[in-house]
Formats: C-alpha cells, sequence, structure tokens
C-alpha cells in the first residue's frame, strides 16, 4: 500500500508490506519534490528510517539549501547510506520550504525534529502565529531550539507531550490531536515517529493543504481531500480519517476521486520551459473552455455549473469580481463587457483590499471568486466573508476539488489544463473567455443586446485560430526582446479594454525577468507618467481600432514628442501608426471585447524571452509561488 501527500510544498510516500530498496523510496521522494519546484522555493530536505538494522528504530534528516538536485546529490554522497537494503514497509516525507521565519539555511529547512535522537520530526506549510509563546514555555520546560522558524515548537511540543504521556497507550493521532489544539494560525503538517514506526499522521488547519495532482499522477489517480480540522491517519495498511472539531452526528465520510489526468500533460516536451509550453497551449485550451458550453449553430451559451442559480443571479443589484494578480487583471478586462450586456454595476476587487476595507457586501449582490488554483489565500478568505453576509457566491477556478470549487455556491471550472508555470498564461485567457461566456448567458434575453452578442459569440468562434497566428510571430517578438534585455524598466501603456492587458503584461515582465515594468493607463499619462518619457525610455503601447483609437493616437503623439521610441501592438495594415513607431507588432483584430486576448500574447512572450535572455528561470521565479496559501 502506498500513501502519497501532497501539501502545497510537502510530499510524503508510504509504502505498506511492499518491498522497496533505499534507493527506490529516496528516488520517488526526490522526483515528488521535482514536479512541485516550478511552486517555488529556497531549500529542501527528506527524512527516513535510519540505516541500522532495526530501522524503523531511527530517523535520518537530510537538508540543503537551493534546488532538489543538491539536496539529491547530497544524499548519494553519503556513503553510510545501504541503497539497496529492502524496506518491507517505510514511511518518508519530503519538503520544499519558502523561507517566512529564519533565512534559508539548512538548520532552519524541514523536516524539523524534536532532539538530538529525531524521535519525532514533521514537515509544514502554513504559519504558526503563537509560536512565540510556545517556544517561551517550551524553553522554559529545558527544551532546546535549534533554529529560527515557527515550525520547531510542534516537533518540540509533540515530544513534550510524549514525555508527559498519562499512559503508555497513547494514540500518534492523539497526541497530534492535542498539539493541533495548542497551534494558531493556518498550517497543514505531516509527522513521522521511531515511537510509531510505519505510522503516518497528517492534519490541515484553515486553507492551508492544497491537493495538487502533479506530483502523484505517476503512482495513483485515486485521491481523498482532507477538510479542515480532519486527522488521516495510515496504520498497518488502513486509512483512518476523523475531525478534531466534529460536531454531533456528523460523520468525516471523504469520497475516493479519481484524478483525469495524463502524465504527459505534465511534460515540457519540446519546449524550453513550462511557461512557454503553456502560451502555445492557448489555442487548445480556450477550445476546451468554450467546449459543450457555446452552441455556435444556435448562438446560444450554457455554463452548466451556474444553470441552477441562474434566476437569483439576473435578480441580483451588482457583479463583484474578486482575485487577485493575474485573477483580478481578468475581472480588469472584462468588467466592460459585463456591465454593457447584462446592465449591472459591476464591482473589481483586489481580495487583500477588499478585506481590509471591511467592504459593504449585500444579499442580493453576487460575488464571483477567481483563482486558478482555487486555494489563493485572501480570495479564500474573502469568499467567506462575503458568505456570511449572505450573498450568492460564484467560483471561477482551473482545479476540481479545490477549497474555492468546494466552498462556493455554485461556479465554473475554465477547464484551461494543468498550469505549472508560476506565472500564470493560459488561465488567465481562460478565465477572460469565461466571464465573457457568462455575460453572453446572462444577457440571452435581451433583445436589444442581441446584434452584439451574435458578433461575440462569432469572434469566440474564430479566436483559436487568431491566436495561433499571434503565436506565429514569434521570431519578430524574440528580436524585440533582444533590443530589450539590457533595459532596467518598461512601460507598458493603453486605455479601454487594454488598459487590463497592460497591467497583465507589465506583472508577467516583473514576474519573470524582475525589470521594474509599470502598466499605465493611457489617459493618466499626462498626470505623472509622462514625467518618466524619454529617448532612455522602452515603451510599449497597444493601439486597436476601437472606441479608443484616437485617444491613444494622442497618447502617442505626447510620447513622440518626447524623443520616446514606442514599440507598439497594433492591428493589421495600421499604416498610420505603423509610421510613429519603432517597431510594430501587428495583430489580427477580433472583437473590441475580446482584442485583450490576442493582444496579451506578444506580452508573455516578450517576457519570456526577456527572461531567457538575462538567465534566469522561468518556471520558478524568485520569491514567488503558484499558489499563495497564506495570506
Amino acid at each position: 500500500m502506498c500513501l502519497h501527500t501532497r501539501l502545497v510544498r510537502i510530499f510524503a510516500y508510504l509504502n505498506y508490506r511492499v518491498p522497496r530498496t533505499r534507493r527506490d523510496i529516496f528516488q520517488t521522494l526526490i522526483k515528488g519534490l521535482q514536479r512541485l519546484e516550478y511552486r517555488g522555493y529556497d531549500s529542501a530536505g527528506v527524512a527516513v528510517d535510519g540505516s541500522g538494522k532495526d530501522h524503523a528504530a531511527s530517523i535520518s534528516l537530510y537538508k540543503k539549501t537551493g534546488k532538489v538536485k543538491a539536496l539529491d546529490e547530497e544524499i548519494y554522497k553519503n556513503n553510510g547510506i545501504d541503497f539497496e537494503a529492502e524496506l518491507d514497509t517505510h514511511f518518508g516525507i519530503a519538503h520544499t520550504r519558502w523561507a517566512t521565519h529564519g533565512e534559508p539555511s539548512p538548520v532552519n529547512s524541514h523536516p524539523h525534529r524534536s532532539d538530538k535522537n529525531n524521535e519525532f520530526v514533521v514537515i509544514h506549510n502554513g504559519i504558526i502565529t503563537n509560536y512565540k509563546e510556545l517556544r517561551k514555555y517550551l524553553v522554559s520546560k529545558g527544551y532546546e531550539f535549534e533554529s529560527e522558524t515557527d515550525t520547531e515548537v510542534i516537533p518540540k511540543l509533540i515530544k513534550y507531550l510524549y514525555d508527559n504521556r498519562e499512559n503508555e497507550y497513547v494514540s500518534f493521532s492523539t497526541l497530534v490531536e492535542r498539539v493541533i489544539k495548542q497551534l494558531e494560525g493556518a498550517f497543514a503538517l505531516v509527522f513521522k515517529s521511531i515511537h510509531f514506526p510505519g505510522e503516518a499522521v497528517a492534519t490541515r488547519s484553515v486553507r492551508a493543504m492544497v491537493s495538487l495532482k502533479l506530483a502523484i499522477i505517476e503512482h495513483t489517480n485515486k485521491v481523498i481531500y482532507l477538510e479542515d480540522d480532519d486527522v488521516a491517519v495510515v496504520m498497518e495498511g488502513k486509512l483512518y480519517v476523523h475531525r478534531i472539531k466534529r460536531k454531533a452526528g456528523e460523520d468525516p465520510v471523504r469520497v475516493i476521486q479519481t484524478l483525469q489526468m495524463e502524465l504527459q500533460q505534465i511534460m515540457k516536451g519540446n519546449f524550453k520551459a513550462f511557461m512557454q509550453k503553456e502560451i502555445f497551449e492557448q489555442p487548445e485550451s480556450v477550445v476546451n473552455t468554450m467546449r459543450g458550453r457555446i452552441c455556435f449553430d444556435s448562438n446560444t451559451v450554457i455554463l452548466g455549473g451556474l444553470s441552477d442559480h441562474l434566476k437569483e443571479i439576473k435578480r441580483c443589484r451588482r457583479l463583484i469580481l474578486i482575485g487577485c494578480g493575474t485573477s483580478y487583471h481578468a475581472g480588469v478586462a472584462t468588467r466592460q463587457i459585463l456591465e454593457e450586456l447584462t446592465e449591472l454595476p459591476v464591482m473589481i476587487e483586489l481580495a487583500s483590499d477588499f478585506l481590509d476595507r471591511i467592504t459593504p457586501v449585500f444579499r442580493d449582490d453576487v460575488c464571483f471568486f477567481i483563482s486558478q488554483s482555487g486555494e489563493t489565500a485572501d480570495t479564500l478568505m474573502a469568499l467567506r466573508y462575503c458568505k456570511q453576509r449572505g450573498a450568492l457566491t460564484v467560483g471561477v477556478t482551473n482545479t476540481v476539488g479545490s477549497s474555492i470549487c468546494r466552498e462556493t455556491d455554485c461556479g465554473v471550472h475554465i477547464n484551461a489544463g494543468p498550469e505549472v508555470g508560476v506565472a500564470s498564461t493560459k488561465a488567465y485567457t481562460s478565465q477572460f473567455v469565461s466571464l465573457i461566456m457568462f455575460a453572453l448567458m446572462l444577457s440571452e434575453d435581451r433583445l436589444s443586446m442581441q446584434q452584439r452578442r451574435l458578433e461575440i459569440i462569432n469572434g469566440l468562434k474564430k479566436l483559436p485560430e487568431l491566436i495561433k497566428e499571434v503565436l506565429a510571430l514569434d521570431d519578430q517578438i524574440k528580436s524585440i526582446a533582444d533590443e530589450l534585455h539590457h533595459q532596467r524598466s518598461l512601460l507598458v501603456m493603453g486605455r479601454g479594454y487594454n488598459y487590463a492587458t497592460c497591467l497583465e503584461g507589465a506583472l508577467k515582465i516583473k514576474e519573470i525577468t524582475y525589470m521594474h515594468s509599470e502598466g499605465i493607463m493611457a489617459g493618466e499619462l499626462k498626470h505623472g507618467p509622462l514625467a518618466l518619457i524619454d529617448k532612455h525610455m522602452p515603451v510599449i503601447m497597444i493601439i486597436m481600432r476601437d472606441a479608443c483609437y484616437k485617444k491613444c493616437h494622442n497618447a502617442l503623439q505626447q510620447i513622440t514628442a518626447r524623443q520616446g521610441r514606442p514599440i507598439i501592438l497594433c492591428c493589421q495594415d495600421d499604416p498610420e501608426i505603423s509610421k510613429m513607431a519603432y517597431k510594430t507588432i501587428e495583430l489580427p483584430q477580433t472583437v473590441d471585447c475580446l482584442q485583450g486576448i490576442l493582444s496579451v500574447i506578444p506580452l508573455q512572450l516578450i517576457s519570456f524571452h526577456l527572461a531567457v535572455l538575462r538567465g534566469y528561470d522561468v518556471d520558478c521565479p524568485r520569491n514567488l509561488a503558484k499558489s499563495v496559501t497564506v495570506e
């Protein structure tokens, strides 16, 4: 029997009565971590049974700063390990860490231990907010700490409880429950102990566990998602799940689910990086987003996940779109067409700011929570805030079974496929299309909107082929990146439907090239940003043939008058713009509200090529993670 547990940056592997060599066990743990590398980390570590005859009577820790590959090399340098020894039953845990408390170093890396004998070890994702009080108490009891982390209080605390147990028969899960009751914060934990050989205990608190398919799909496609306050115990080949705070009569039944994913979906293929692969997957990903939802023969749109709540949505007083980062930009990109087609006021909110302001929310509001992972901490907190106030909640996610997916009243699965690169690309365009489809569905019975709806539906039908045309410009875009990669700053400017593209393009450049980049509303040019313009400041402008064309043209003249050398994303066959540009990237024209899908792709490609030229890891930008599960 095998147990695979994935908690953001945790991977655990248990083989029960299935002989495995130490080499097999190490390879499984290391490969599990490598599948999670794209989520970002600065150090890594594993804990396995010791090398003696009674291997379960001791635990060996291996920890290293830097890449998982460095940890792998460190392990195989150890001459004291018999890699060919077979273990009938064994439980190993592995972890990659982003520093939150204490600098990146082996001693601050996970797994953390209870004492020099490694009686208890733990790996942890999240933050313990009361660790200072616990640490002070444990120090007063004679326990010595070796790291600066909040995590170390956990193994010390469980050893303290074990040493002071009331009898010899206290179970591992009981000890873990007692520890959890003393902890405050958001956390996901996996425990291993020499006192309970072959046993695995895992638990989650508020939103700290994110089950990820990528690390386990090559081993199994059967998974169980734990809920908050669940404790999972694997003992003697059996899995037990129970709740710490169980209400009377509540049975913690957890359904075994089947993952719908193939291993080839998470391989790079012939691409240099996952991000590059995902950019070039967008013709297919937008088709998958629309498949089974738009009937191009009858010009109808049906989002099955919203059908049961459609009447309630149509009666609402306003729409609130809430997200972070790229997901927020997807809301900005579609606000104008949502307002036009639904004739409802639309608020776009950054989840963190939405919570800080204690924003008024009412029962007749409909709140959308946009998140690729479905686990974004601030967005999830905003969801719970809105639910408490009686609003209808709608999830827009790319991950079935995620927290947002489970906790919203209804939702739209964007169906973009696995996105491995930290910098989101295809998820953004699929979120964009999903929100457009929502606007089309909601306006289906508005006679005055039928011509506009037909125009947009026809635009969506042609969209995959137009995306392919844009991707064919990759060589031209790379040549522009060649000229820009020595720059320290880059401005991206536009307005109207393309303002969100400026924000998203600037974010991509910041994320993976580490250049300063700013998305600027062209209408605000004279209110400050114009002071930055000179012949040395690179500017990318988005000027499409839409309602803002003349206004953007005026902004272009302001820039060229200051000796600016703008690189312009424009429509094909626009000689007037081409005359004023230093460089142009000519894009196919589509419906104004869909143009942002085409215009964002060159910016995704520019950011990718800039990062490669500057020598950076495109898929693992420093200090960033794919899913932000702490506030």
